[in-house]
């Protein structure tokens, strides 16, 4: 079969996408050029971190003061020397309260992940902050444990150009 030379590098991409054994580094296309490099992933050092909350609360517990500790500590040897980055910083809620005091509440949660990171000394344009409150739940089933897993901040790596 003869694809198209577009279609052959999207189907070679996914191919490699499917084996897990490619860098995005090394990913070119005659048509957009390179891709951002990526640091590859490493299985002990993951992207996205979830802190959970206690119910109406936005003060980190110590567990998750471990957690963010353990992801900083990974992170920042993965990004040294690197200017292409921002952590996102995405605070939730359970259903519970209105719209407008989740949003607040999601807010606070972020920005009790942000004060954490500023301590450690990640620069503020560094991180982006945003509250999603009640509107993406991690679990949409009405009970306790889906509530306490909704109660949380979610921390990523984002790369920009």
């Amino acid at each position: 079969m003869n694809l198209p030379k577009p279609m052959s590098s999207l189907f070679v991409l996914l191919a490699f996408l499917a084996l897990d054994q490619f860098s995005f580094a090394d990913v070119r296309f005659p048509a957009c050029g390179p891709i951002a490099a990526v640091p590859p992933r490493r299985p002990d050092c993951p992207m996205v971190l979830q802190i959970n909350f206690d119910y109406d609360r936005f003060d980190l517990k110590p567990e998750a003061l471990a957690l963010l500790e353990t992801y900083w500590e990974c992170q920042s040897r993965a990004l040294e020397g690197r200017n292409d980055w921002i952590l996102e910083v995405g605070g939730y809620t359970d259903e519970w309260g209105n719209r407008a005091y989740n949003i607040a509440l999601g807010e606070r949660r972020s920005r009790s992940v942000l004060e954490y990171f500023s301590a450690k000394g990640v620069a503020a344009d560094r991180i982006q902050v945003v509250s999603y409150g009640e509107s993406v739940p991690a679990e949409q089933i009405h009970s306790r444990n889906a509530w306490a897993s909704n109660r949380r901040a979610m921390v990523s790596v984002k790369f920009v150009e």
